[in-house]
């Protein structure tokens, strides 16, 4: 008998989260994996998520116009996210200043 097909790396941590009662944690997960896609590439190459525990992203921008900006839109990006993720996963936005790195560094993202 042949085994069955095997289960994409994803679908078993999703369901690794799923079974230890951590799907709220796996949902927030996501977002650093959908980000660029949802905001678009003009945002991302300006913000880029930090942290997101309990329903609350943090987000890095590049500087001052751009906080501004983003904090009008605070509303339409969760919502967007939201409909990817699941009602509800995120709850709240903040936008801080820290340094940006180019897509695909490993450079630090959030400045102290």
């Amino acid at each position: 008998m042949m085994p069955d097909k095997p289960e994409p790396i994803e679908k078993l941590i999703e369901k690794f989260f799923r079974e230890a009662g951590e799907e709220q944690r796996y949902r927030e997960y996501k977002v650093f994996q959908i980000w660029n896609q949802v905001v678009g590439e003009e945002i991302s190459q300006n913000a880029q998520p930090v942290m997101v525990e309990n329903g609350r992203l943090v987000v890095a921008v590049r500087n001052s116009l751009w906080l501004s900006e983003l904090g009008f839109e605070r509303h339409k990006i969760k919502r967007k996210l939201n409909r990817r993720l699941g009602k509800g996963t995120i709850r709240e936005i903040s936008f801080r200043i820290g340094n940006i790195p180019e897509l695909g560094s490993k450079a630090e993202v959030f400045t102290s």
